[in-house]
């Protein structure tokens, strides 16, 4: 009886010392006894004492993060930039995060790394550069932002600048400038235009000249090409008959004698 009464006692003591924790399946957990830190965590149930031991979370899974940027480039133009950027703790390094910042690790690491970043892709781009390569500048500030943050155990699955905003003096410069380049293109469209139509008469002119050559020609060599010529006239202008055909400057002209007269 009175076993059975200890073992129930100690039963109880150990309900009273023990606790169940949850880490979840975005989840990694550490247990930190005494200052000393253990993990990662799996998700599961877990039981700890809760007089020596603390089990704590931290979330694995994607998170997003929208800001914006005040900075200048390589030309001092002010530029305000706009970005997305998608990250998340690497599971493996659960423990070194937590060592290093707790639960405040986004807030301690990323703000000032991406800030960081961003100036110093774009404080060695042109305005201009920037407008027109957009992706390059992107995929640079994410490379260096991404070198970083892996050593802190973050990674970087995306970084995009949604948008970039200069003074408005500065984009309506860019505006005209833009106009300008239309124009001109349009203007050299227009001359090339006229040039191809000039090449076009020439040939024509060309064409023709050879064929009218070629054809007194012939005229010379074969009179019987004006009768041929006498009908297609004939044909064209409806039956009607001409008196005379010119054959050319050294012959005569050439009666035509109507049939049944």
């Amino acid at each position: 009886m009175k076993n059975n009464i200890m073992k129930l006692g100690t039963l109880g003591l150990l309900g009273l010392l023990t606790a169940c924790g949850t880490v979840e399946a975005d989840e990694r957990g550490v247990f930190t006894n005494f200052g000393t830190v253990e993990g990662p965590v799996e998700p599961g149930l877990h039981f700890y004492n809760v007089f020596t031991t603390s089990l704590d979370t931290l979330q694995i899974s994607p998170l997003k993060w929208n800001n914006s940027s005040n900075t200048y480039t390589s030309d001092f133009q002010n530029a305000k930039v706009d970005y997305t950027i998608t990250y998340q703790l690497n599971p493996s390094k659960v423990r070194d995060v937590w060592l290093s910042a707790r639960g405040e690790w986004a807030e301690r690491f990323i703000p000032s790394v991406v800030e960081s970043s961003i100036k110093q892709v774009i404080g060695k781009t042109t305005a201009i550069s920037l407008i027109q390569n957009r992706a390059v500048s992107e995929a640079t500030i994410k490379d260096i932002v991404n070198t970083y943050l892996s050593k802190r155990g973050i990674i970087v699955s995306e970084f995009s600048i949604r948008d970039v905003s200069f003074s408005e003096e500065f984009e309506k410069a860019v505006e005209r400038k833009q106009t300008a380049v239309e124009n001109a293109q349009t203007s050299r469209n227009k001359t090339l235009q006229v040039e191809e139509e000039a090449k076009q008469t020439v040939i024509t002119a060309t064409a023709v000249a050879e064929a009218m050559k070629i054809k007194s020609e012939a005229l010379k060599s074969s009179p019987k090409l004006a009768e041929y010529e006498a009908v297609l006239a004939w044909r064209d202008t409806g039956g009607k008959v001409p008196t005379y055909m010119v054959v050319g400057n050294n012959g005569g002209p050439i009666p035509f004698m109507p049939i049944g007269k």
